[in-house]
């Protein structure tokens, strides 16, 4: 399959080269060409300008993408991207198929640039365009990192667009039908005066936000847990109750986050990330749970050279195993309990050379299945959804099938160990769709297996108001007790 992908104007160039990358990578040959600009970009190169004289560096970030492009790939269907709003003009010779995109219903580059600038979701679409109507065969809602800088935002969308473009592009080897479009899709309008806006309301939020980051730490997680029946705690994964919870005290110079629970010899145990703001580096520490409804001060059980979270404890084979995020090794890893719940060894690296975070292991359908949230080439760490399968929990480990699973910031990135309700199994997927840990979705999994994935929503948790927090990102159960860890900004000391 040859792709050639058209693009409007220089100033779009950096995004189709990345594009071109992307699907390079994936098995694609591709070629760009340059149409001339769109009336919706013409602020666009200045905006970019403005940043760049702002920020004092360059601010497109570099190119990570490997270029693995391969002329012995360049058979099959000739199909052209078109990342303009449809005015492409005469087509190359021989393509086949045109494929277009959206964001936010509206058409292209233009378009994603139109989400950037009015600083919301950008759902996007790759389409066929007819008479008949709109055909999608793709779509995911995807977010940015860093919504202030319009040029790494359209960096992130690109990424995550080229990963959309390889699943319709599969979906098209298959001979696979695309599904009528919903919405109706019209052209980005031009102008200066939005990009002008961005621009001004960018810098008085960076003003603004590096004021506060001054007195207060913006990122402040604090560990909330309570004891509960069985009951219980299935309706409080299906929606909260009004139940009080006790808060695991932390000294301000740290936040705790991700917990996770276990228990072992009659005792409750109650493992952690800690961030300690002198390092910025996290670590993974426990407290146990006391009858007496105490918790004691969590102490370290594992540190090491990348910051490490999530830490998800479970049983197999008549072993304590725990599988840590390492994402900043570009690895999965699996650890053992040589003397629990304080010492640790590493025991197989099941996944390597991967950008993943929250890895979280479930035994269904007599395999292994690991969900985690994928972030390849510094892309969006809230909206791609992987799925790993094995025979056995330290593997060969391989990638499923239908990978990315889920493009979607709603249900994407894992928020806890997985669960059984009324016979189903069930997932906590983190909704990063209004900022990073701003909720969960509670997910029953419909079909799992190495050809299939899906899953329906069953409720969404936002914070509790008496919690006075801005997200909640983790929910686990067990034993008794239900742990979470919610969200707030807490003065500097």
């Amino acid at each position: 399959m040859f792709i050639t992908i058209l693009f409007p104007g220089s100033v779009m160039a950096p995004s189709a080269e990345l594009l071109r990358r992307v699907l390079a990578q994936k098995g694609r040959r591709v070629e760009t060409r340059m149409l001339p600009s769109e009336d919706a970009l013409a602020g666009f190169d200045l905006l970019v300008r403005l940043e760049k004289l702002v920020l004092r560096r360059e601010n497109w970030p570099p190119v990570d993408v490997p270029d693995l492009s391969d002329d012995s790939l360049g058979t099959g269907r000739s199909i052209v991207l078109d990342l303009g709003q449809g005015r492409s003009g005469k087509l190359p010779p021989g393509a086949e198929l045109v494929l277009s995109v959206t964001c936010n219903g509206q058409l292209g580059l233009p378009g994603m640039v139109a989400a950037i600038l009015a600083g919301g979701h950008a759902e996007l679409a790759v389409v066929t365009r007819s008479d008949g109507g709109d055909r999608v065969w793709a779509s995911g809602l995807t977010v940015t990192s860093r919504p202030l800088n319009a040029a790494v935002s359209l960096h992130e969308l690109t990424l995550r667009l080229g990963d959309l473009v390889a699943v319709a592009l599969r979906r098209i080897e298959h001979g696979e039908e695309p599904v009528a479009a919903e919405h109706s899709v019209a052209a980005a309008s031009g102008g200066l005066s939005p990009f002008l806006a961005f621009a001004a309301t960018s810098l008085s939020r960076r003003i603004r936000d590096r004021l506060d980051e001054l007195v207060r730490h913006p990122y402040h997680w604090s560990v909330r847990w309570r004891r509960s029946d069985p009951e219980d705690l299935v309706t409080t994964r299906l929606g909260w109750t009004d139940a009080p919870y006790k808060m695991l005290p932390d000294d301000g110079q740290r936040y705790y986050a991700d917990p996770f629970l276990y228990q072992h010899e009659g005792r409750n145990y109650l493992f952690v990330e800690e961030f300690p703001y002198a390092t910025g580096k996290g670590i993974l520490s426990v407290s146990e749970l006391n009858s007496g409804g105490g918790a004691s001060v969590p102490r370290p059980v594992m540190e090491g050279p990348v910051h490490l979270s999530y830490p998800q404890v479970f049983k197999q084979g008549g072993e304590i195993w725990m599988i840590p995020e390492t994402s900043g090794a570009r690895t999965i890893e699996l650890y053992r309990a040589v003397e629990f719940p304080d010492r640790w060894v590493k025991e197989a690296v099941l996944l390597s050379d991967i950008d993943a975070s929250d890895a979280t292991l479930v035994f269904h359908g007599g395999r292994f299945w690991l969900f985690a949230a994928l972030h390849p080439h510094g892309s969006s760490c809230r909206d791609m959804l992987g799925i790993f399968h094995a025979p056995a929990l330290q593997g060969p480990w391989v990638a499923h099938k239908l990978n990315p699973a889920l493009i979607d910031a709603r249900t994407a990135r894992p928020g806890g160990a997985f669960f059984r309700h009324d016979g189903a199994l069930m997932r906590v997927a983190q909704d990063g769709s209004r900022g990073y840990g701003s909720g969960l979705t509670i997910c029953r999994v419909d079909r799992l297996d190495p050809d299939h994935f899906t899953q329906t929503v069953a409720q969404t948790l936002q914070p509790r108001a008496d919690w006075r927090a801005a997200g909640v990102h983790t929910l686990n159960c067990g034993f008794g007790i239900e742990a979470i860890d919610t969200l707030a900004k807490l003065r500097k000391t």
